[in-house]
């Protein structure tokens, strides 16, 4: 039970991180 929340709150992060970094490649690109 606990180890599938750590899990989930794991993937969550990732998933942030994943949007984070594509809004600086795009503000990278866009400022070129």
């Amino acid at each position: 039970m606990v180890r599938g929340l750590y899990a989930a709150a794991g993937i969550s992060v990732q998933m942030q991180r994943q949007d984070v970094y594509a809004v600086n490649l795009a503000n990278v690109s866009t400022t070129g």
